[in-house]
């Protein structure tokens, strides 16, 4: 959609749903109107996060690019890292609807600067937007999260595959992604161009977008399990002890993006950078109950080492589409 009416308008609606779904989250009187407004707040960071590099793409010269999108990489990390902190401390002190309080008046900031500040030309759409092709793509993703969270939503103990929901659950996530590739290769301006996958650049950093994603993600959402667990500390305390792993994506994400401009050479950092990954990784499943927290410290920092790298690197893509339209 942004690409059919411009960046400002989306990115100043995707501001305000954010605002809307955390004032409402923190306001929720029962778990169903959490989760209502927790929607309309993702309807807002799904936009917030695309359009933020969408922006920079606009304004900014691919090779500066790697300046900015090095630091959104280093406040992504932090960010992700620091949740697990600030959440503990919320929980046990002034109570978990500050997570949503906090959104306001720093959404309302950035509101207010993007409306005044941000100049960006408006278009008017020329092709339909993919209804149909957005539609099917939520849809299909929305089976897969539901699929990967079954044994948590229907409390059992493990994956029964005689569950008659659970094999209409896969049946259908499937139907519906064969119905998307079909919708996306007869849309005018589909959602997801498939000629984007012929660019073997391309997929292979999707592919390590997705191997980086599940790594920080069960990182964050393993380790302070652990710690509250095997170490008896508070979530505070497990939020705190994650810190090296915010100082190494900060150190790495800068520094890589710096690197980036100055040297014009990017393909290096994400191979460096998955390296070092998997050796924090590796070294991760040495954990146990008894050990030195300065050892901990050491594994997280490498592993953030690691994915500092790779997460905002400006990789210069030719997608096919656009050479047939420059010819």
């Amino acid at each position: 959609m942004r690409d059919l009416y411009g960046r400002r308008v989306p990115f100043l609606v995707a501001i305000s749903l954010f605002i809307v779904g955390s004032t409402g989250s923190a306001l929720s009187s029962s778990f169903l109107e959490l989760v209502t407004w927790r929607s309309v707040q993702g309807l807002g960071a799904g936009g917030l996060v695309i359009l933020s590099q969408a922006i920079i793409a606009d304004i900014v010269s691919a090779r500066e690019r790697g300046k900015f999108m090095g630091p959104m990489g280093a406040v992504f990390g932090v960010a992700t890292v620091a949740g697990p902190l600030l959440g503990g401390w919320f929980t046990t002190g002034p109570g978990w609807r500050w997570v949503f309080w906090t959104n306001v008046p720093i959404g309302l900031l950035a509101l207010t600067i993007a409306f005044f500040a941000l100049k960006l030309p408006a278009k008017r759409p020329s092709r339909h937007f993919d209804l149909w092709g957005a539609i099917l793509l939520a849809a299909s993703t929305a089976g897969v999260v539901f699929l990967t969270s079954w044994t948590s939503v229907t409390g059992a103990a493990h994956y029964d595959w005689s569950d008659p929901g659970l094999l209409a659950t896969v049946a259908g996530t499937i139907v519906v992604f064969a119905a998307f590739l079909f919708v996306e290769t007869r849309a005018d301006d589909p959602v997801l161009p498939l000629d984007l996958f012929r660019s073997r650049t391309f997929s292979v950093s999707v592919l390590i977008a997705l191997v980086l994603g599940m790594t920080m993600f069960a990182a964050l959402s393993f380790l302070p399990t652990f710690l509250q667990m095997a170490q008896g500390v508070g979530p505070t305390e497990s939020g705190l002890l994650m810190l090296p792993m915010t100082v190494g994506v900060l150190i790495t994400a800068i520094a890589s993006g710096l690197l980036i401009t100055r040297t014009g050479r990017y393909k290096i950092f994400p191979i460096m950078g998955m390296g070092l990954s998997a050796i924090g990784i590796v070294w991760l499943t040495f954990i146990a109950a008894n050990m030195s927290m300065l050892l901990f410290g050491a594994m997280v920092f490498t592993l953030g080492l690691g994915m500092g790298m790779p997460s905002r690197t400006p990789l210069r893509v030719r997608c096919p589409m656009d050479s047939a339209q420059a010819r």
